[in-house]
């Protein structure tokens, strides 16, 4: 028993040594295959074959981003037994993507270590002015590749709730600078106060953030939903994902992809949302889990 276990364990760190590696070879070797049967203009039987083939032996990766577009493109191409011109071009540009997707993950690990940076930055002075803001808003948009990534989420709602109406109060300042406080680390720093930091975070109980204008797919992703819901009640939110090709879980885990948050009770401001379900979806989401927390009314706007 001993023995297998520590056989698992390996296994287990050599997926997670060389998933990246793996995953980046794939698209790789799916570009060149594209770029392969487009060369004629045409997309015979063989050749269709070869790329069905691709997707049945590389299903696994459709759990991880871009690769879930990407197969989910391909069996869309596959579905009627032929592709069309149209189909044809949507594949040669599909293979120009694949060389630059497979640096995505050094470009979001790069954007994201970057953002912390920012951050640290704006506290330095213990002050977050209207010009910093401003900035931080810029470059969140500027960087939308980020979508789905935490904190990158959770700021952009931040950002968005704080501005929307052109002037930003004191306490939502605060809010702002004790959220971007949990990735800075005071201890290393000669002029940002631990104590300052606790206050606010203490003072501003942050558990959750919805998503701002998320982009929901409900056919074939799965859903968990929490919360008081004003238009309906919950029984009638999951009949509606259900109707519409969803799935529904009754509890958040690594293969939800969704949580919608109904809108309905009392919230100190706009994107915020609190209770069990939530803080295990945070969680999830900074260990890297592509859950996206959504509210009730872009979720109603999806369907």
């Amino acid at each position: 028993m001993e023995r297998e276990s520590i056989r698992a364990y390996g296994a287990r760190e050599h997926l997670k040594f060389n998933g990246r590696r793996m995953r980046q070879k794939s698209l790789r070797s799916l570009s060149g295959l594209l770029r392969g049967v487009c060369f004629d203009g045409q997309v015979n039987e063989a050749e269709q074959g070869e790329i069905r083939a691709w997707v049945e032996e590389n299903a696994e990766l459709a759990e991880y981003h871009p690769w879930d577009l990407v197969i989910e493109h391909l069996e869309d191409y596959l579905s009627d037994g032929k592709i069309d011109q149209d189909e044809l071009e949507d594949m040669v540009w599909l293979a120009d993507r694949l060389s630059e997707w497979t640096d995505r993950d050094d470009m979001i690990k790069a954007g994201l270590q970057e953002l912390h940076g920012i951050f640290h930055g704006i506290l330095v002075d213990e002050k977050c002015s209207d010009e910093e803001l401003d900035a931080l808003r810029d470059w969140v948009f500027e960087h939308e590749y980020l979508a789905g990534s935490y904190p990158y989420d959770e700021i952009a709602s931040l950002l968005v709730g704080a501005t929307h109406d052109g002037e930003v109060s004191p306490q939502e300042r605060e809010q702002i600078m004790a959220f971007i406080g949990d990735f800075v680390d005071s201890s290393n720093s000669t002029s940002i106060s631990k104590e300052k930091l606790l206050e606010l975070k203490s003072k501003y109980q942050i558990s959750g953030i919805c998503a701002v204008s998320p982009d929901i797919k409900v056919e074939g992703k799965t859903f968990c939903v929490t919360g008081e819901f004003k238009r309906c009640c919950r029984e009638e939110v999951c009949e509606a994902i259900i109707n519409a090709g969803g799935f529904v879980k009754s509890n958040v885990s690594k293969k939800v992809d969704y949580l919608v948050v109904g809108d309905a009770g009392n919230r100190s401001w706009a994107f915020s949302c609190y209770g069990r379900k939530v803080e295990h979806a945070v969680e999830l989401r900074k260990n890297g889990a592509k859950l996206a927390i959504v509210s009730e009314r872009d979720f109603w706007d999806a369907l």
